[in-house]
Parts: C-alpha cells; sequence; structure tokens
C-alpha cells in the first residue's frame, strides 16, 4: 500500500486498483517447547497449509481469440522498462486456459482500493533509508577494487575508467568506509584510488572486504568481493586451517592419523569448547595430547608408505601451527618446539633405516 500511496492520483486512469493482503510468514524459528504435538498433527494438515503468496512478480497478460499471452519478468509499467531505456529481463510464454483460470483466480482474491487522492509524502526516517539504499546500489555498481599484500598490510586498490574518481555515491555528504574483513573500517576520500587497510595475519586474509555508507548517524553496511592479485594462495589457506584447529586440535588430528583403529584423537577437534587453544592455562593436558615416540613408531612399522603421507602433510602444517602458539601462547609454542625436533629426528632416523633395508 505505500507504493500505491507514493503515485497517488496518477492511478485514478484505471479501471480498477486491487490489492493482495501480505502472508503471515512466521518471522524466525518457533520457541521450544512450542512445537505441536504429535497427536495434535492430523494426516490432512500437509494438504490444508496455505502457502503464502509473497508477490513481487510483475506480469501482462493477454488474449487474442484463443491465443493467450503472458509477459513475466523484471519489467514495470513503466516507459523505462519497455523502451529498452532500463535492462530487464523479461519472458515471454504461451499459455494455456488453466493457466488464464488461475490468475483470474489471484485476481478473485485481490481485494478493491479506493486511488489517493493526493500523493504520499514518506517520513524523514524513510527518505534516508531510501537514500543510503541508493548509496549503497551506486558503489556496488560502480565496483572495480582489487587487493594486493606490501609493506604497510593489505591494499585495496580501484582502477575504473568509468569512474576514475572512485566507487563513491552520487551525493557528497554521504561517507564511505571500507576495511578488512576482520579489520576495522577507514574512511575511504574521494578521488583516491588506493585505501591501505592495515596489517592483517594470514589466518585472517580473506577477498571480502567491509563497505558502510553513512550519513550523520544513519549507516548502511554490506560485504563486497575484491579479488587478490596475486591470490593468497595456499599458505592462506593452510594458515586458516590451523588457526581453526588450534595446537591442540592439530594434535588430535595428527594422533587420530597416527591410530590404526580409525579413532580421530581423544576428542572432537572441530568443537571449539574443547580446544580453548588461547591458553595453555585453561588447557591443561595439552601436554598429554603429544603424540609419544612408541606411536610414531608403531605407525611406522604398520606402514611406512601411510606414514609418508603423514609425514608429508606434518611438514605442511606444523609451521603454521608454531608461529600463531608463538603469537598467541609462548608455554604452547615451547612444548611444540620440543614435538617438532623429536619429529625430526625421528624423519632422519627412520630415513637411515629406509636407505640400509634398501641395501641389504
Amino acid at each position: 500500500m505505500h507504493e500505491i500511496e507514493r503515485i497517488g492520483p496518477s492511478l485514478a486512469g484505471f479501471d480498477d486498483l486491487l490489492a493482495l493482503d501480505a502472508p503471515d510468514y512466521l518471522i524466525g524459528d518457533p520457541e521450544r517447547g512450542q512445537q505441536p504435538a504429535a497427536a495434535d498433527v492430523g494426516p490432512t494438515d500437509d494438504e490444508e497449509e496455505e502457502v503464502g503468496r509473497g508477490l513481487h512478480a510483475k506480469l501482462l497478460f493477454m488474449r487474442s481469440g484463443r491465443k493467450r499471452t503472458l509477459w513475466l519478468g523484471s519489467a514495470n509499467a513503466t516507459l523505462r522498462a519497455w523502451t529498452g531505456r532500463n535492462a530487464e529481463v523479461t519472458a515471454e510464454l504461451l499459455v494455456t486456459e488453466l493457466v488464464e483460470k488461475g490468475l483470474k483466480a489471484l485476481l478473485g482474491s485481490a481485494r478493491l482500493v479506493e486511488p489517493p487522492s493526493m500523493e504520499h509524502s514518506p517520513d524523514a526516517a524513510a527518505q534516508e533509508e531510501e537514500a543510503l539504499e541508493r548509496a549503497r546500489a551506486q558503489v556496488a555498481a560502480r565496483w572495480a577494487a582489487e587487493l594486493s599484500i606490501d609493506d604497510e598490510g593489505v591494499r585495496l586498490t580501484h582502477q575504473s575508467d568509468h569512474h576514475p574518481r572512485g566507487p563513491h555515491p552520487d551525493e557528497p555528504d554521504i561517507a564511505l568506509e571500507v576495511g578488512a574483513l576482520h579489520g576495522e573500517l577507514v574512511a575511504w576520500p574521494v578521488q583516491q584510488a588506493i585505501v591501505h587497510l592495515g596489517q592483517v595475519v594470514p589466518a585472517e586474509r580473506s577477498e571480502f572486504v567491509r563497505l558502510r555508507v553513512s550519513r550523520g548517524d544513519k549507516g548502511l553496511s554490506w560485504l563486497q568481493r575484491a579479488p587478490a592479485e596475486p591470490p593468497f594462495g595456499e599458505d592462506r589457506d593452510r594458515a586458516a586451517f590451523v588457526r581453526f584447529l588450534g595446537a591442540r586440535g592439530f594434535l588430535l588430528w595428527l594422533a587420530g592419523l597416527l591410530a590404526d583403529d580409525d579413532r580421530q584423537g581423544e576428542g572432537d577437534w572441530t568443537n571449539d569448547e574443547m580446544q580453548e587453544r588461547t591458553s595453555l592455562e585453561r588447557n591443561p593436558t595439552l601436554d598429554t595430547s603429544l603424540p609419544t615416540l612408541e606411536e610414531m613408531l608403531a605407525a611406522w612399522a604398520r606402514d611406512p608408505d601411510k606414514f609418508r603421507e603423514i609425514e608429508r602433510r606434518v611438514s605442511q602444517y606444523l609451521p603454521a601451527v608454531l608461529e600463531q602458539a608463538g603469537r598467541e601462547d609462548p608455554q604452547t609454542a615451547e612444548m611444540l618446539r620440543r614435538f617438532d625436533k623429536l619429529w625430526g629426528k625421528l624423519r632422519s632416523g627412520l630415513g637411515n633405516a629406509e636407505i640400509k633395508g634398501k641395501r641389504r
């Protein structure tokens, strides 16, 4: 009805003005304990459930003799939409009498409304929301930014021949801010092609950046993709994986690889509550998670080929685990360094043993 009120008197030229009531959609999931009991659900409940229309479709229907044509798509009933000035997608369909009856049934469920005698003036809050949404659409449409890494950290570079002044909105008093996905927002001045987003650790690097348009105390935020050049690559992926695992999760994962009974270590490494990876004091059992020399030798004796695959994975991920632990918990890092030395000695010893075995 707000749209009908907005265009006001221009609707008076139509014979009938119809409106469909909005469907009663549930907001969110039902609260726990409010689910209907099994005994209260009848066998025909699914069949009798009313499906909300939620229409935002635009369609035109025309019948000429026995020919029925339906146009539906994104186009509004405006000259801009139907004369080629807008980019629209519309499908032209030849339909049956059954579809025509369905459209008439839909119209039959609508109610007649009187066209407003004067144009509706939206309040200041609604106008501000529309202005910010319009600014967001302008920034998104003009977006042509890439990410790169330099000595100052993550750098965002905007390059566009069509919008050399940047992706900023038309209204000069609407501010534009940008930030790394896990970083702080910084102001993006007009006519500035490069914005430094600060230092971002490899595990938190992402091609998604945060954007915000604001005026006064009102703002609108969203995410936009800026491809990285060169791509972040496997080092970022390993760092992100290790950050998710944590030191204890890494050791539990390794214990599962070394075991021969398909177990996955002494716990669930995907459970954040069990990892408690930022402090050894909160996780006093970390020392017991370290694989023992006997476990590693047993894994090699059972299957040397599988052990070499485990060795390859440890070589890939252990440096990243050590780097993260060094930043977060020096005591944990020291323990992992001891494990690294033990692992290195084991690799060296087993390598010599394999050479001697081949000579024999």
